[in-house]
């Protein structure tokens, strides 16, 4: 019954069972091995994915900030600036072109800053200025005019004009006496 060739095919039966268990151990090792590389893989898709999202948006960004520069840069130019450096800047520009384009002498009365009626804006805010300028009609008309089409949106918002007794031998004179607002950052 135990026979040499019985013993010898139990050995066969054993080492065979063992080699096969052994070969199965290692294709289930190496079966998990290339699912973790396929995960990691997987993984490594996606982040790259999101980069190249980030990278599309970021160029997306900078082609439209190229883009719309001209226009930033129009928009900006409307608006005062929020120092009071930008005010003296708007304040000058209000007199040079009285004195050096409409040839009027101009005289600042008050500056003052006022909210925006029926907006509530922490960004935004008026700055109104009253003044008042002498010179001839033609002159105050044509500094009207300037006002009104001046880069920083400027909005008269009232204006009053009235006839100065002065001397008869030169052009009459008028006064012109106003109120304008324009756009001013906070």
């Amino acid at each position: 019954m135990n026979t040499p060739s019985s013993q010898k095919t139990k050995k066969i039966l054993i080492i065979s069972l063992l080699a096969s268990l052994l070969l199965i151990s290692l294709f289930s090792l190496f079966l998990y091995y290339i699912g973790s590389l396929n995960k990691e893989v997987a993984e490594l898709k996606v982040k790259v994915a999101q980069f190249k999202s980030t990278e599309e948006e970021k160029n997306l960004s900078e082609r439209t900030l190229k883009e719309t520069a001209e226009n930033r840069t129009r928009i900006d130019a409307f608006f005062v600036g929020a120092d009071q450096e930008e005010e003296v800047k708007f304040v000058s520009l209000l007199e040079e072109l009285a004195t050096s384009t409409a040839k009027v002498e101009l005289v600042i009365n008050s500056l003052r800053h006022e909210s925006l009626v029926g907006i509530k804006s922490d960004r935004v805010e008026f700055l109104a200025v009253q003044a008042s300028a002498k010179g001839t009609f033609s002159e105050i008309y044509h500094y009207l005019t300037l006002l009104e089409s001046f880069p920083k949106g400027i909005v008269v918002k009232q204006a009053e004009m009235e006839a100065i007794d002065g001397d008869p031998k030169k052009a009459k004179q008028w006064k012109l006496s106003f109120v304008a607002q324009a756009l001013k950052v906070k």
